[in-house]
């Protein structure tokens, strides 16, 4: 009859029944640790494309007017007639031409990149026929290598290219979550055949004959199947030089072979590039991940093959392998600032709790909330398939200290409840259910506050980012206010024992303190008026001093700086050029804090990356 009588309200509905709340309860620590085990860890959220594309078309050795005329004009006619477009900033050179087109916000670049695909095929036929291919770059989080690795030639190797490739690039690219890795910086050896004229016109050869002959010789391709009872045989014709000796005696005319025409090599063909690790001679590995891969684990997988590998592997003795970037440490740091800000977070709500209550048990009970909470969000997490990153866990940490205030403000009325004299289940269902409104209210105000954020600001970028920060806050206040209203006054039910709530009931000084200091304020309005209005003021001086920019300030743990060199220059006048940059680096080395210096150029453009000494890890209460 009791029970019959009571309203129906969500605290009534689960606080006679102990035995689902523990279910409940259960049924979140298992769901959510699997969904931490199993939830995608990464450095930035992936699903935002910016509304920009880049454009390229290779053109060699031509004159950058003639490029103009015959390739940037037309094809800056064509990029126009895409939907959306906002500005195009076009370059025109002797390797070529290239653009940055910049799209209105909002555009859909999937759709603006099938486009600018069907414009670049259209604008083809109006190009000059030497000009081969036609790039167009989309950006996105998974075009950024999770790891990237220096390897330096500590002994001159014959074949650096051939080691890397067998002993690094395919391993790697066999692990599973590796998409693909890059190596550049050492070119693959390959067979060069250097005709002589004279010899050709004395043997009376047509030159166009043997060239046709060559490209016959050496090919593979599919020759069908044939069927033996009921096993079907795939058949391949295979006809690849194997050896140098085997092309040096390809007949060419009667008892005449090649070597008697031409003079064959197999090296590394000479090219007007270089790229340096702290001025050695240097090769990089560019490691992209899948977009389902777990970053932190197999940043850490990767690393450890490379330690082994460096060690253990023979081949690999004359090489230097370093790390200059590993996005699986940073993410590792924050999720360990995650867990540092929840363990002091819940040390001091504990000793906050416990100042004032003075009850042990209570006061764990409230703790309660912060890892119910934080679960539940991460639960909600791996249902819509977000991952933790840096912008997530900002919000997580950021709802560390909020989650408790629910719970707080329904144990403290249970707690007065009981004092009062009632048994421990009317105090539970009477002092839950008569803050349940101002707690819904005062959750649900907090939690809105992102909302104009998101929905009201014209760029797509900040919309997408502060959902991401947005949402774990508000989703964590939401688990919160439910953790109050259901499992924390089951818990005070069974927990607390209310024979000790009248002899142990007693003021503290904190609370006379406050008692004194709240009935000055009430009997002096004027001057408590009067100190608010000056701190607001404070607040509006300070917030007009305090420094920010719009953009991104910059790169993670690195510097980059490009180089646009004269078009006339030779490799030589870029090396002395990149030399002197480097030298002047070296001497500022220990001043800022310079880890690696990584360089690559050319003769008219170049790249160098500074690559900075981390900062030691410290907690916040070490100098």
């Amino acid at each position: 009859m009791k029970i019959a009588s009571e309203k129906k309200s969500l605290p009534s509905l689960f606080i006679h029944r102990p035995v689902g709340v523990l279910m409940i309860l259960l049924a979140v620590l298992v769901v959510g640790y699997i969904a931490l085990k199993q939830i995608a860890v990464e450095l930035m959220p992936a699903g935002f494309n910016p509304s920009f594309l880049w454009i390229q078309i290779p053109y060699a050795n031509a004159n950058p007017s003639e490029v103009e005329e015959q390739i940037t004009k037309p094809m800056e006619a064509q990029i126009r007639t895409v939907q959306g477009v906002r500005s195009i900033e076009s370059k025109s050179g002797k390797t070529g031409c290239s653009a940055m087109v910049k799209f209105s916000q909002g555009s859909d670049m999937n759709i603006i990149y099938a486009q600018m695909k069907d414009r670049m095929d259209r604008l083809k036929s109006e190009l000059p026929d030497d000009v081969k291919n036609i790039f167009i770059y989309k950006w996105s989080e998974k075009d950024r290598p999770i790891l990237w690795v220096a390897i330096a030639e500590k002994i001159r190797q014959t074949d650096p290219y051939l080691i890397l490739e067998h002993h690094l690039q395919k391993p790697i690219e066999r692990m599973d979550g590796v998409a693909k890795v890059e190596l550049s910086g050492a070119q693959e050896k390959t067979v060069w055949i250097m005709v002589n004229q004279d010899k050709v016109n004395a043997y009376r050869l047509n030159f166009y004959e043997v060239m046709q002959q060559l490209r016959r010789d050496n090919f593979t391709m599919p020759a069908g199947f044939v069927e033996e009872g009921e096993q079907k045989i795939w058949l391949r014709s295979v006809a690849r030089y194997k050896t140098l000796d085997e092309i040096q005696y390809i007949p060419i005319k009667g008892s005449l072979c090649l070597k008697d025409i031409a003079d064959i090599t197999y090296e590394i063909a000479e090219d007007d590039f270089c790229h340096t690790i702290d001025g050695k001679k240097a090769v990089t590995l560019a490691i992209y991940k899948e977009s389902i891969a777990n970053t932190a684990k197999l940043s850490k997988k990767i690393k450890e093959f490379l330690f082994q590998e460096s060690i253990q592997n023979s081949k690999l003795k004359g090489f230097q392998i370093e790390i200059l970037f590993n996005e699986g440490d940073f993410i590792q740091e924050s999720i360990d600032n995650l867990v540092s800000s929840g363990i002091w977070g819940a040390i001091f709500a504990i000793l906050i709790l416990y100042a004032f209550l003075r009850k042990f048990r209570m006061t764990m009970i409230v703790t309660l909330s912060i890892p119910l909470s934080l679960m539940i969000t991460l639960i909600f997490f791996y249902f819509i398939h977000w991952t933790l990153n840096l912008i997530t866990m900002m919000g997580l940490m950021i709802s560390v200290g909020m989650v408790v205030d629910n719970s707080i403000v329904v144990v403290e009325n249970i707690y007065c409840k009981l004092f009062e004299g009632k048994d421990p289940y009317s105090s539970a269902l009477a002092g839950t259910e008569e803050v349940a409104l101002a707690i819904s209210m005062s959750t649900l105000t907090t939690a809105i506050v992102f909302l104009p954020l998101i929905l009201m600001n014209d760029e797509a970028g900040f919309r997408f980012y502060m959902l991401r920060l947005g949402l774990p806050v508000t989703v964590s206040l939401l688990a919160s206010l439910l953790v109050s209203m259901v499992i924390i006054p089951v818990a005070a039910r069974y927990i607390i024992q209310p024979q000790k709530i009248a002899t142990q009931q007693k003021s503290s000084r904190i609370i006379n303190g406050y008692a004194r200091t709240l009935s000055y304020c009430l009997s002096h309005r004027i001057e408590t008026l009067l100190v608010l209005a000056f701190l607001m003021a404070s607040m509006f001086y300070a917030s007009g001093k305090v420094a920010y920019q719009k953009e991104e300030g910059g790169n993670i743990n690195d510097i980059v700086l490009f180089f646009e060199l004269p078009y006339n220059y030779t490799m030589k006048q870029s090396e002395q050029v990149f030399a002197k940059v480097e030298k002047i680096l070296n001497i500022r080395r220990e001043m800022y804090s310079v880890k690696t210096i990584e360089m690559h150029y050319r003769p008219s453009r170049g790249q160098i990356r500074i690559f900075l000494q981390p900062l030691p890890q410290k907690e916040w209460y070490e100098s």
